[in-house]
């Protein structure tokens, strides 16, 4: 693949990169962004479709010869990268790919492993977390709601290192539907709740669930919404010192995910 140095900033083929720190790129572009030197080699290893890779000038000696290979790969002064993209460029070092086709239903439901499910994930931050940790668990795959976070946001996509790239990820127009279809296949829909009835996340281990499981997280702010609690059967929550109400919705995961995949 060629290295194609660009000194015009007004160059067509950098478009995708113009701005990144003010704008998303659209979901019906069909691509997406990835940032960081390690979260783009995981991409060229990860079978997407990558378009480019834009590399500041002062990184090409160390990473063109890294990518060139495997992408074709632009490159511009440090000073004229960062103009583009909007902000301090210091990790030198960009990719644009098509993203995915949103995984269906059964494509999901065929995969071994416990289904992570957000119906409200509306932190970038958050999301690309969870992300992070349902392939570190060995999740089978993520499942949102619409009103989550875009999944292929720049920040999703680096605060998940890459490990996004190793999951399925559907997206749900109606997600209330789905998990009703996934009880019909013998899932079993569990939440991450603080309730009047929920049960320690101590007293998992001495319960017998099937194998197919769906973990239900709540918003940051408001938790499970009605409509999700009143499907779930059972709800547990992770008992905490008197002084701590909560903790951040990316921990509780961590520990509900190690408890409930560890068998």
């Amino acid at each position: 693949m060629p290295v194609v140095p660009i000194d015009n900033l007004d160059d067509d083929r950098l478009v995708v990169y113009r701005d990144t720190r003010n704008k998303a790129l659209p979901r019906q572009s069909g691509l997406f962004i990835a940032e960081g030197w390690r979260v783009v080699d995981r991409l060229l290893d990860s079978g997407f479709t990558v378009e480019s890779v834009l590399i500041s000038e002062r990184r090409i000696d160390a990473l063109g010869p890294l990518f060139s290979e495997r992408a074709t790969v632009f490159v511009l002064p440090q000073a004229e990268a960062e103009q583009l993209v909007g902000f301090n460029f210091h990790g030198g070092v960009m990719a644009c790919a098509k993203r995915p086709e949103n995984c269906s239903l059964d494509a999901l439901a065929a995969r071994p492993g416990l289904i992570l499910c957000c119906p409200k994930m509306t932190s970038p931050d958050n999301l690309g977390s969870l992300a992070r940790l349902a392939a570190g668990f060995g999740a089978a795959g993520l499942l949102l709601g619409e009103s989550c976070s875009d999944p292929w946001l720049r920040r999703v996509v680096r605060v998940s290192m890459g490990a996004i790239f190793t999951l399925p990820v559907r997206v749900s127009a109606e997600l209330k539907d789905d998990l009703l279809t996934l009880r019909t296949q013998d899932y079993a829909l569990l939440g991450a709740e603080l309730t009047g009835d929920s049960k320690t996340l101590n007293e998992f281990a001495d319960e017998s669930w099937p194998s197919r499981k769906v973990l239900l997280l709540g918003n940051e702010a408001e938790g499970l919404a009605p409509a999700y609690t009143e499907l779930l059967d059972a709800t547990y929550h992770i008992a905490m010192a008197e002084t701590v109400d909560s903790i951040n919705v990316t921990h509780a995961a961590a520990v509900f995910l190690y408890e409930m995949t560890r068998s």
